[in-house]
């Protein structure tokens, strides 16, 4: 958690924090949901980034083709330019619970960061 935690200010829908590839952060009990809903598209898709995605220094890449992931694969981005979630309904986990603000990832933090020198 952040220093920022005690101000949880409102999503502006940047897309900041879905920079990271979907497998990276996803739980059992995500998986455990996922097969009970019957969701084998992300399901797939978990065992396939599990297989393809490797680790350089700084960033994930797809093993296979050498580039790198830069952001998840269920992020879309609206016509009004928001970006948003293409499995909202039954993210993982650590989408769901985080507050906008919390991390690195976030352009809110990252500005309040700056502000305070």
């Amino acid at each position: 958690m952040s220093d920022f935690s005690s101000d949880v200010p409102d999503c502006r829908r940047c897309g900041s924090c879905c920079g990271p590839y979907f497998a990276l952060y996803v739980e059992a009990d995500d998986e455990e949901r996922w097969r009970r809903e019957g969701r084998a598209d992300l399901l797939d898709r978990l065992e396939w980034e599990r297989r393809r995605v490797r680790w350089d220094q700084t960033e994930p890449y797809d093993a296979e083709t050498g580039k790198p992931f830069e952001r998840c694969v269920f992020r879309k981005t609206a016509m009004d330019g928001r970006i948003l979630c293409g499995i909202h309904a039954t993210k993982p986990r650590i989408c769901r619970d985080y507050p906008p603000g919390a991390s690195q990832l976030c352009a809110i933090y990252r500005e309040r960061k700056d502000a305070k020198g």
